[in-house]
């Protein structure tokens, strides 16, 4: 009677805690486990009980319905599916989401690694000028040529004759429909 008392009380946290997700976790930067990629940038992690929707800083990655959308989410899964990975966010967009930074640990460089810089050297998102002032400007520079050079190798999204930005994309869509 107790332990179902117990898993009763956990479920209900649980479904209480996703309702919190929308705020953000500002105040619990740190580590937590990814357990889901949405995008190729936004993912659900998991930080105790609670969980929080993030949308990756800086960058802004294809739909999932445009060209190298599902290439771009089956990168960061590679990148950070079921790991652990370190936050910090820059507050919250305008869906509730929190804006972040998201670093997964290297075990063969024993050091962190820049998940959304990552995501622009692998040609898998661009550089989404609507959240760089959250970035110093050192690392809005680095960021940028970082994106010039995977554009000049035509690594990844870049392979195409005439990327489109997720953001014109989208809003073509929107004239569209």
């Amino acid at each position: 009677m107790e332990i179902a008392l117990v898993i009763l009380i956990l479920g209900l946290l649980g479904s209480a805690t996703w309702m919190l997700s929308k705020r953000s976790v500002h105040e619990q930067d740190g580590l937590a486990q990814t357990i889901h990629v949405l995008d190729g940038d936004t993912v659900i992690v998991r930080q105790g009980l609670r969980k929080h929707t993030l949308r990756l800083n800086a960058i802004d990655a294809p739909e999932s319905d445009q060209p190298w959308g599902n290439t771009s989410t089956a990168g960061l899964v590679r990148m950070i599916g079921g790991k652990e990975v370190k936050i910090e966010t820059h507050g919250l967009d305008i869906y509730k989401r929190n804006i972040a930074s998201v670093f997964v640990f290297d075990e063969d460089k024993q050091e962190w690694i820049d998940v959304n810089a990552r995501m622009l050297i692998l040609g898998h998102a661009w550089l989404y000028p609507q959240f760089l002032s959250t970035l110093s400007k050192e690392k809005q520079v680095e960021m940028g040529r970082m994106q010039k050079w995977a554009r000049s190798r035509e690594v990844g999204l870049w392979k195409a004759e005439a990327p489109q930005p997720p953001w014109e994309w989208r809003r073509n869509q929107n004239k569209a429909a």
